[in-house]
């Protein structure tokens, strides 16, 4: 089952609070821990769901958090929430 975002602005981006890569507190941490913890995924992801694929081209996070928002799912309501990068849910990022 799957579920709509249907979170708190802070969910999705926390400026206030000091990025934590190994257990990210929003969305916009979430996919720059991808990036930085798992960059062959990260890559993929980049190929297969915005069709990038030369390695010097940037993919910012804000771009990736544009996706989740018109992808609008989630697999569960409590942390960690497992937020969909794409429609089929094959790349997620983790919430706590």
């Amino acid at each position: 089952m799957s579920y709509e975002l249907s979170f708190t602005p802070d969910f999705f981006s926390n400026e206030q609070e000091k990025p934590n890569y190994n257990r990210p507190t929003n969305v916009i941490d979430a996919i720059e821990a991808m990036r930085i913890n798992h960059p062959e995924l990260f890559s993929a992801m980049k190929e297969e769901v915005f069709n990038i694929t030369k390695d010097n081209i940037y993919l910012d996070a804000e771009t990736v958090l544009k996706k989740i928002y018109q992808t609008n799912t989630c697999s569960n309501l409590d942390s960690p929430v497992e937020v969909w990068i794409d429609e089929e849910g094959f790349y997620t990022v983790l919430v706590y």
